[in-house]
C-alpha cells in the first residue's frame, strides 16, 4: 500500500497561487462585463435622452450584475482561506479538522459559482434587453434587405 504524500507547504503555496490567479481572471471578467456595458450605456443613454427610458432595466440588471460579481469575490475568498486551513491542517496530520475546512471550502466555492453564473447571465440578459430597447426606440425594428 503507497503511503500518501504529506503535503509541503511550498507546494501548498504554489496550488494556493495558481487557485487564486485563475479566479482572479474569471472574477475579473465579470467586473469588466457588466461594469463595461453599464458605463457604456450611461455614456449613450447621456448623448441621447430619448432612450433612457429604454435603459433603466438594462442598467438594474447589470448593476445586480456587479453586485453578484461581487459576492463572488468575497465567496471565493473565503474558499481560498478555508482550503488555506485544511492544508494547515493537514501540516499538522489532524486529518478530521483538514476534511471539515476542505468540505467548507467545497461549499462556499460552490456559492462563488453560483453567483458567477448569475452575474455572467445579468450580463447577457442585460445586454439583450438594451439590445430590444433599442431595436424598440429607434422605430426601425429590423434592417431589411431591398428586394431587386
Amino acid at each position: 500500500m503507497e503511503e500518501r504524500e504529506k503535503p509541503t507547504e511550498a507546494a501548498t503555496l504554489a496550488l494556493m497561487q495558481a487557485t487564486i490567479k485563475w479566479e482572479h481572471a474569471a472574477i475579473r471578467a465579470l467586473f469588466v462585463l457588466n461594469g463595461g456595458a453599464l458605463l457604456a450605456v450611461l455614456t449613450f443613454a447621456g448623448n441621447a435622452p430619448e432612450l433612457s427610458a429604454a435603459m433603466v432595466l438594462p442598467v438594474r440588471i447589470w448593476v445586480v450584475g456587479l453586485a453578484s460579481a461581487a459576492v463572488t469575490t468575497i465567496a471565493a475568498y473565503f474558499s481560498q482561506l478555508a482550503f488555506h486551513k485544511r492544508q494547515g491542517r493537514l501540516l499538522d496530520n489532524k486529518q478530521q479538522e483538514a476534511q471539515t475546512w476542505g468540505k467548507r471550502g467545497i461549499d462556499i466555492r460552490k456559492i462563488a459559482y453560483l453567483f458567477g453564473a448569475v452575474s455572467l447571465l445579468c450580463f447577457i440578459s442585460g445586454a439583450w434587453t438594451a439590445s430590444s430597447g433599442l431595436e424598440g426606440a429607434s422605430g426601425n425594428p429590423r434592417l431589411e434587405i431591398p428586394k431587386q
